[in-house]
C-alpha cells in the first residue's frame, strides 16, 4: 500500500514531513541524489530542496530510463539511467568537476 501512496504523493506534488539530521546550512554547494518517481523528484527530496537554495544544488536523479522534467534553477542535473548502468560514471564525473 505504501508504494501506491508514494506514487500518488509524487505525481500530485503532495508535501511530506521529513527530519533532517545534522547541519546543512551555509554550504557553498549541495549534491542531492534522489530517485525519480512518477516523472518528478521523490517527495522527501522535494521537501529537502525547500530548505536549501535550489541554485546551489547539483541534482543527481536515478531512474530506470526516464529523466526528471523539472530541470530549472539547479547548478546541474545529472541523470543516472539504471538501464545503461552508468551510475558510477555519472557520480564520478560530477565529483571530479567539482574538485
Amino acid at each position: 500500500m505504501g508504494f501506491f501512496r508514494a506514487g500518488y504523493y509524487s505525481a500530485n506534488d503532495k508535501p511530506v514531513e521529513i527530519e533532517v539530521h545534522g547541519n546543512v546550512d551555509g554550504a557553498d554547494e549541495y549534491i542531492l541524489v534522489a530517485p525519480l518517481w512518477a516523472g518528478g523528484i521523490a517527495p522527501a527530496a522535494r521537501e529537502f530542496l525547500k530548505s536549501i537554495p535550489k541554485e546551489k544544488v547539483h541534482l543527481v536523479v536515478s531512474s530506470i530510463g526516464n529523466h526528471v522534467r523539472d530541470r530549472a534553477d539547479f547548478l546541474s542535473v545529472n541523470d543516472i539511467t539504471i538501464i545503461s548502468r552508468n551510475e558510477k560514471h555519472v557520480i564520478s564525473t560530477l565529483v571530479d568537476t567539482l574538485r
